[in-house]
């Protein structure tokens, strides 16, 4: 989403400390082994290609990723363009080699020494026989994302800085600045996705 409309730096440092605190979530969760699929599913992120780059720029994704081209089975690579990763990125998150993976997807009845399968079974059980018991991921999307954030939003005219200024009641120190009311509204929203992000990465560490 666009930041063009934080346009003072010191309002804008209290945004930057959520996203330092979210990405810093990101990290330790992915840290403590959950996969990247696993954690876009539990905050509610079905495009986990941001994800992806967070944890790049963390050092915990390589960066040096050539172009391959091996693929996974149809079903698997049409569950990836949901979650919008390449088969290459999604092996390179789990660090697998893209040609011994592809090898073990392509044959289910034979070993798979590398754990690529139970990764699969992991980021995408809907691949398999869904059993008794297991999570409806779409049902979960659903409700993740139609959950209430618990928080109201408060967007101004300032006629000393002729902008308009947006704030949350109960987060400290942060005000959106814009010329806009909607591009003040759009922050704002982004904001309080994030702070929902935290709380949910923090049940994730705490189990």
């Amino acid at each position: 989403m666009s930041r063009s409309y934080v346009e003072n730096r010191a309002e804008g440092s209290a945004l930057r400390r959520i996203e330092l605190e979210y990405e810093n979530r990101l990290y330790r969760a992915f840290s403590l082994g959950f996969s990247l699929v696993e954690i876009g599913r539990r905050i509610g992120c079905v495009s986990v290609i941001h994800l992806y780059r967070v944890l790049q720029r963390k050092g915990l994704i390589s960066r040096a990723v050539k172009r391959r081209r091996q693929r996974a089975p149809d079903r698997m690579e049409r569950s990836l363009q949901r979650v919008r990763l390449s088969f290459i990125q999604w092996c390179n998150s789990w660090g697998f080699d893209p040609e011994t993976a592809e090898v073990e997807l392509a044959t289910p009845d034979a070993p798979s020494p590398h754990g690529v399968r139970e990764a699969a079974l992991r980021d995408f059980p809907d691949l398999f026989e869904r059993q008794e018991g297991s999570m409806d991921l779409e049902e979960w999307e659903r409700e993740i994302s139609s959950s209430t954030i618990g928080h109201s939003y408060r967007v101004d005219w300032d006629e000393k800085i002729e902008k308009f200024t947006g704030s949350i009641p109960g987060v400290e120190s942060l005000t959106i600045i814009g010329r806009h009311p909607s591009g003040v509204m759009i922050e704002l929203v982004r904001v309080t996705w994030l702070l929902r992000a935290i709380d949910l990465l923090r049940d994730m560490e705490e189990g």
